[in-house]
């Protein structure tokens, strides 16, 4: 298994797992894997009447999942052997790249097989009707792409 290289790391984000490849025209339609950094936490929860889906239990433990999408650009390190005394601005040749570096990445479960795995006992998966990221109705159609309707106002979900 490869590792994917980490710049910064954010204690906050406690899994990173594989989503899927696709194509993408930002990329110039080639194929790039869409991870996912995830947050797992166990909270209490008291007298909730304000969830995005009801919840008949007044108080308790939840677990929370949140997990923010992203797609994997690769670290280049360049060595640049520089010509002395050119001038950019002529147009000259500033150097030569001597040498290039690219880091990799590592493969993991899909989010929903994660899920399984770790939450047996989970039946629903529940995430918001909108992402902020998003116009609401090209939102929703993904979401009913993936196999989620509607809950409750606020809310999408699927049947585990």
């Amino acid at each position: 298994m490869k590792r994917h290289t980490v710049i910064e790391h954010d204690p906050y984000w406690n899994e990173d797992i594989l989503l899927f490849a696709g194509k993408f025209h930002y990329y110039r339609d080639s194929r790039q894997n869409v991870r996912a950094k995830l947050h797992v936490s166990n909270e209490r929860y008291f007298d909730k009447r304000d969830e995005i889906v009801p919840v008949q239990t007044r108080n308790g433990t939840r677990t929370y999942v949140h997990f923010q999408p992203y797609v994997v650009e690769p670290v280049i390190t360049f060595t640049v052997n520089v010509q002395p005394k050119v001038y950019a601005d002529l147009g000259e040749t500033l150097g030569k790249v001597d040498s290039s570096k690219v880091s990799g990445t590592r493969d993991n479960p899909r989010v929903e097989h994660y899920l399984l795995h770790r939450f047996p006992q989970a039946k629903t998966l529940v995430t918001p009707y909108t992402d902020p990221l998003f116009p609401s109705n090209d939102y929703q159609a993904l979401l009913r792409s993936l196999g989620y309707t509607s809950v409750s106002q606020a809310a999408f979900g699927k049947p585990l």
